[in-house]
């Protein structure tokens, strides 16, 4: 078993998202896509995200693993999501959970698994982990420079390279 999803498993499971709501597409958009961390889409806020005129964004991310923010440039996709995801909003909360307040790591759990059984995709293989490593696989089987995944990755070392490159699933 691998420790990331397939690209056709996280299509379908985009998919999944996007017919259930604008949050959830939102979400998998950023944890497949983008490569963000769970606190991160956690701690997200509407005025965080940047958008155009000509359909592009941008997305400030806070401190990340104790580092500097930064800012990333979002594919179409993603910041069409967001948008969907924020709506006529103009504060709060970017990924809000049902209450209105930022979603929690558990409810972010209970959606990924929830769409997982909705896109025919091995629940066991989905966690917000496994959609990191996914979009690292996917940038680099891409040719993406390393030092490009590295900085949107938010890595301090070349060492979370070499463990990011690593399938844990062949590992006893």
């Amino acid at each position: 078993k691998s420790d990331h999803l397939e690209m056709s498993e996280l299509v379908r499971l985009i998919d999944a998202a996007s017919a259930e709501s604008p949050t959830s597409h939102a979400l998998i958009c950023l944890l497949g896509l983008c490569g963000l961390r769970s606190g991160e889409c956690s701690e997200l806020q509407v005025d965080d995200f940047e958008a155009r005129a000509d359909g592009s964004a941008r997305l400030r991310i806070g401190s990340r693993n104790g580092g500097e923010g930064l800012s990333i440039e979002l594919g179409r996709h993603t910041a069409r999501a967001c948008r969907e995801a924020i709506g006529g909003r103009t504060s709060g909360p970017l990924l809000p959970g049902h209450d209105g307040a930022r979603i929690q790591p558990a409810a972010m759990r209970r959606t990924l698994q929830r769409l997982a059984k909705a896109a025919n995709v091995t629940s066991e293989a989905i966690t917000t982990q496994a959609l990191r490593r996914t979009y690292f696989a996917a940038a680099r089987a891409s040719g993406v420079p390393e030092h490009d995944i590295a900085a949107s990755m938010g890595f301090r070392s070349r060492a979370m390279l070499e463990y990011y490159g690593v399938d844990r699933s062949s590992v006893p």
